[in-house]
């Protein structure tokens, strides 16, 4: 008997119901497997234990020829390669011989001159032919860029908008014009709160008439701020007032899209969306922003978090404070 994956567009097929429930988390974006270390959560049960040997240190993987240890079974692997001297990656334009098949890619581009790994932040375009030089690169040239780009899901979703068309404006002060994104946006609290800093907004679009705040919560915000829905509204309050002061009281509209990339339930009941569709929506509500402009001074959006007898969870938190209750908008079937 085979398990065949029910997603739309999907044709896989497993031999195991477990396989398939496995596979699954990859179209839901469900991750039940959480670090208790750290919170970090992972849709299978042997990535956390391989993410958990990341705090406790194990190495059950152990050479016999010189006890030497590793993390994981396939570098553990390679490892035996300086000691047998296998080399079964050969080059064939010189016969050169590699113990790994990466090391032969690299290698090959000494015979092509190819330089594949290209900077793309702002003017730059250095390009390499090695990832790690690109990395090495933009750590040291780069180091803003270098951090955002380690974060996973808003990494997607900066892919997205410039595989649309948007381009990415990486002016330190001043906000993006229609059609740009800003990319991690830096708004200053002091002038609003003598004890407080400041905080990073995921991506600041320009579209007619105002911005689009858009922000990448994970896993519906569960482990943002410790939890504590008060504090992102204390945060949201503070951009607000924090932009009033800055713009003179003449603020343009604001659109706060909080999209959730990871599992969503409508009345308990997990909800099967492919990632490709809900990346689809997201690309077709930004462009209808980026060309329809805003409608009001200021909205909240919030896209695929979980929703009870058709009224967002997130609005019967008491912590959800009341004043922003009434331009709250559930969009995820927006079409």
């Amino acid at each position: 008997m085979l398990y065949r994956c029910n997603f739309d567009g999907c044709k896989k097929t497993f031999a195991q119901s477990g396989s398939l429930a496995t596979h699954k988390r990859t179209h839901t974006g469900e991750k039940p497997y959480t670090c208790d270390e750290c919170q970090q959560a992972f849709a299978q049960s042997g990535s956390l234990a391989k993410h958990k040997r990341t705090h406790t240190g194990e190495k059950p993987y152990t050479c016999d020829e010189c006890q030497q240890a590793f993390a994981q079974s396939g570098s553990l692997a390679k490892h035996k390669r300086t000691h047998t001297g296998e080399k079964p990656y050969t080059c064939d334009e010189c016969q050169q011989a590699f113990a790994q098949s990466g090391h032969l890619a690299n290698h090959k581009r000494t015979h092509t001159g190819e330089k594949p790994y290209k900077c793309d932040v702002d003017k730059c375009q250095q390009a390499f032919a090695q990832s790690t030089h690109l990395t090495a690169h933009m750590e040291r040239k780069h180091t803003n860029e270098y951090r955002q780009r380690k974060k996973i899901q808003e990494e997607r979703v900066r892919t997205m908008l410039l595989d649309n068309g948007l381009q990415e404006w990486f002016h330190p002060e001043l906000m993006p014009p229609i059609g740009y994104f800003k990319r991690e946006k830096k708004i200053d609290f002091s002038c609003v709160d003598s004890e407080d800093t400041w905080c990073f907004i995921d991506f600041v679009i320009g579209v007619h008439g105002g911005f689009l705040f858009l922000e990448v919560d994970e896993n519906q915000h569960q482990f943002g701020y410790n939890g504590k829905l008060s504090c992102d509204m204390k945060r949201m309050n503070k951009v607000m007032t924090s932009l009033i002061f800055e713009s003179w009281m003449c603020m343009p509209p604001v659109y706060w899209l909080r999209y959730n990339p990871n599992a969503w339930h409508i009345d308990g009941e997990l909800q099967h969306v492919l990632k490709v569709d809900r990346e689809a929506w997201l690309q077709a509500f930004v462009a209808r922003a980026i060309t329809d402009g805003l409608h009001m001074p200021l909205q909240v959006g919030y896209a695929y978090y979980d929703v009870t007898d058709d009224t967002l969870e997130v609005l019967s938190n008491p912590d959800f404070n009341a004043v922003w209750k009434d331009i709250v908008e559930n969009v995820t079937t927006l079409k």
